[in-house]
């Protein structure tokens, strides 16, 4: 029977089979005989995983069938059925190879010749040798490309397109939408609306999108929207607002309406620093925080926590120093940072947020501009 290139087996040593069988035939005939008693049958193992190469399949055992007379070196011999081995499919990258020592017993081959052939091996890419695991089938050689990242980047826009086709988004519209994504020109003249009744909350939402989107972001009163849409929306594109005012923004607007959450870490540090101790808010105005307020005790604020978060304005130093003095930790709304930063004395704790709207927020406003208003809106 031919090895897997198909020759005739040569004479010499017998095949060595990895897993091995209880008896394994050697070149003296001699046959080694299982121990005394019912002989332990065993299930061949799968091939061994090795971490960064993909498991291999079951192929069966490789059996390297090696001519000691022949002219061809043996390191040649053994690359060559390897070669032809993978080639076939019959073996896959991380497939485990024989030890050095069962290798040289049972080929009769002195130990540091197959360890000088492993070393070569592995040196020309087609081993890796793993000390205290063994000798393992590299990664195949797939040219002079990088075949593994290419083989990734065909995999990844095979599953692109047919993800998009299963969305309705044919190939066509599909390049456009990716080409839009990388130029993303279609954010630099972007007009958004932003409309909230709280004045704090509605220039902190326009100030985020501007500087993490670099969008256009128009703040609008809610009662301003109420008495002249028309006017309030002329220029925008897409109008942003709170879940709260969500359906009296959308029966006031002839454009898309798209609603913002906060940044889910927001309110909960925001609450806990309440619970713990006093909290000083120092914001650009107070004045219609009252609702926000509210929404904390149905969230679970306590009573007492309730009352120790302190609300201040930026334009009154001296209230400022007074109660920061006082509090055990301080938030400072960006939009009045640098006025209030020599105002705050030392080693105070601060509660910093790189986001005050979520990351699903930003990025479905950042896909209503690069992809179309009727992509966002269905």
């Amino acid at each position: 029977m031919g090895d897997v290139t198909g020759r005739a087996r040569p004479r010499g040593p017998g095949p060595f089979v990895i897993p091995g069988r209880k008896t394994m035939k050697l070149t003296s005939e001699r046959q080694i005989q299982p121990h005394s008693g019912t002989p332990e049958r065993r299930a061949v193992p799968a091939p061994r995983a090795v971490p960064g190469l993909p498991a291999p399949r079951l192929g069966g055992p490789l059996r390297f069938l090696l001519d000691k007379n022949s002219r061809t070196p043996l390191y040649e011999q053994i690359r060559e059925q390897i070669i032809s081995a993978l080639h076939v499919g019959r073996i896959q990258p991380g497939h485990k190879l024989p030890s050095v020592r069962q290798f040289a017993r049972v080929h009769q081959v002195n130990p540091k010749t197959i360890h000088r052939i492993y070393r070569r091996l592995s040196d020309d890419g087609y081993v890796l040798l793993r000390p205290g695991s063994g000798a393992y089938i590299g990664p195949i050689k797939r040219g002079t490309l990088d075949g593994d990242r290419l083989l990734s980047m065909h995999r990844f826009f095979q599953h692109t397109v047919e993800e998009c086709g299963r969305m309705g988004v044919d190939p066509q519209t599909a390049a456009q939408m990716f080409s839009s994504f990388v130029s993303r020109q279609a954010l630099w003249n972007a007009q958004i609306a932003v409309v909230e009744e709280n004045r704090e909350h509605l220039d902190l939402l326009a100030h985020e999108l501007r500087t993490s989107l670099g969008v256009r972001a128009t703040p609008i009163l809610l009662r301003s929207l109420q008495s002249n849409p028309d006017s309030a929306l002329a220029k925008a594109r897409i109008v942003v607002t709170t879940d709260f005012h969500f359906e009296a923004v959308r029966k006031l607007s002839d454009r898309p309406v798209l609603q913002v959450q906060l940044h889910p870490d927001f309110v909960p540090t925001l609450m806990r620093a309440a619970e713990s101790g006093t909290l000083l808010m120092v914001l650009s105005d107070t004045s219609g925080m009252a609702p926000f307020l509210r929404t904390l005790s149905l969230l679970g604020l306590s009573t007492g926590a309730s009352e120790r978060i302190h609300l201040v304005e930026s334009r009154d130093p001296v209230r400022l120093r007074r109660e920061a003095l006082r509090a055990d930790s301080i938030y400072v709304s960006p939009l009045v940072e640098k006025d209030i930063e020599a105002l705050l004395p030392a080693g105070i704790q601060r509660l910093s947020f790189e986001h005050h709207i979520s990351p699903e927020s930003l990025d479905l406003i950042e896909a209503a501009f690069l992809f179309g208003s009727d992509t966002a809106e269905s």
